[in-house]
């Protein structure tokens, strides 16, 4: 067999891993769909209850999966200490390992909970961070060796069933923020390029319900506190609830919840509120189409014509003259130049100029970021930025055209 690369090795054997440890789990539990994979996290899974939803105060409790495969006795892997014990070192009930290792006639599999991970291996600082070190001797370790799979599902099974709940919440609050929630999660007239002075505006609804969701989950462990002393027959055991609920709702005589700040922006509500108005006023004048192919053309012409001039210097001023139609919105032509300003010039300080159906629009393609991303290649910089450009020049053209001031 032709040798491989160590990456391509490494790539080919966590396919491996994630493929069989999927096979493995779907005959028994559902797996959560993710956006990324991030906390270590390979698999979030749950039972198969049909009649509960994931953010019901009654929800059914999640796991974590991690699936690795080792080739050798020789491999090492490390997983992050707070994946696997709780701020106080316990063990997590949620968390599981599991190994694999041989070829498609002889596959091999190994499984460890959080507690025997926390019993049985050492913890180590790797990459500046405390991991517990998985050695590949656990291949030649008939102990964590999976015999029967049947006896390893109902191992998670009863663990999951056993978490407490508000403590699983709390662990698997990044993956409830998103497992339900999508950046295209808007309704479509709030994704056209209108220009505004404030920002992005699918973004910035993505980050709202974002911490929205953050939000619930407070409420929800509240709720659950609450529940559980309204429920309680020991009050000793009610006064360990009032002791969660004190230190969630902050104590003293003013019980409250600490939520994210940043749920609510007059601002924003201010922008969507004109972006819909500006909307509904092109949809008046049957433009809204037209508008939207101007814009794509002005979005265009842009990137062809500055991608094609990288490399240029930073300083250099993109010139572009647009002549439209007063009437229609269409555009009639636009020509591009690359030339350089003085400070003190006059009409480049101006940036915007606009005179019966011609636009002229001065910007700096590489001396301005719009948004809140951050790009290692001009030329994906640029992009960007020629979409927030392009509806820029777009709302001189509108207000020009239809006598608005937005």
């Amino acid at each position: 067999m032709e040798s491989q690369p160590t990456w391509v090795k490494v790539a080919q054997n966590g396919a491996i891993g994630e493929a069989r440890t999927r096979s493995f789990l779907l005959d028994r539990f559902w797996i959560l769909e993710r956006s990324i994979d991030i906390h270590g996290a390979d698999f979030i899974i749950q039972r198969r209850l049909t009649n509960r939803n994931i953010l019901d105060r009654n929800a059914p409790k999640l796991g974590v999966v991690q699936a690795k495969f080792i080739s050798t006795s020789s491999t090492s892997h490390y997983i992050h200490c707070e994946y696997v014990v709780d701020k106080q070192g316990l063990p997590r009930d949620e968390f599981f390992l599991i190994i694999h290792t041989g070829n498609e006639e002889n596959p091999l599999m190994y499984f460890l909970t959080a507690k025997e991970i926390d019993e049985h291996f050492k913890k180590v600082i790797h990459n500046r961070d405390e991991k517990f070190h998985i050695s590949g001797r656990i291949i030649k370790d008939d102990r964590f060796k999976v015999t029967s799979r049947r006896e390893i599902l109902d191992k998670i099974e009863t663990q999951l069933i056993k978490a407490d709940f508000a403590k699983n919440r709390e662990y698997l609050s990044w993956t409830l923020a998103s497992s339900e929630i999508s950046l295209d999660d808007i309704l479509p007239e709030f994704n056209m390029p209108i220009d505004n002075y404030w920002g992005d505006i699918p973004e910035a609804f993505y980050e709202t319900k974002k911490n929205a969701a953050k939000a619930l989950i407070e409420v929800e462990n509240v709720c659950f506190i609450l529940k559980s002393i309204a429920s309680e027959t020991d009050p000793i055991k009610a006064a360990e609830y009032l002791d969660d609920f004190r230190y969630y709702c902050r104590g003293g005589l003013n019980w409250y919840i600490s939520l994210p700040d940043n749920i609510y922006n007059e601002e924003f509500i201010d922008v969507i509120q004109r972006h819909k108005e500006i909307v509904q006023k092109l949809k008046d004048h049957n433009l809204l189409d037209e508008y939207l192919i101007s814009q794509k053309q002005i979005e265009h012409d842009f990137i062809e014509f500055l991608c094609d001039e990288l490399p240029f210097d930073s300083k250099l001023t993109h010139k572009a003259t647009i002549v439209f139609d007063n009437v229609s919105l269409k555009i009639e032509s636009i020509n591009n130049n690359l030339i350089e300003t003085p400070s003190n010039n006059k009409e480049y300080s101006d940036r915007v100029r606009v005179h019966r159906n011609k636009l002229e629009y001065y910007w700096k393609p590489l001396g301005i970021t719009y948004g809140t991303k951050r790009f290692d290649e001009d030329s994906e910089g640029i992009k960007n930025n020629c979409k927030y450009v392009s509806s820029e020049c777009m709302r001189y053209i509108v207000n020009k055209s239809l006598g608005t001031d937005y």
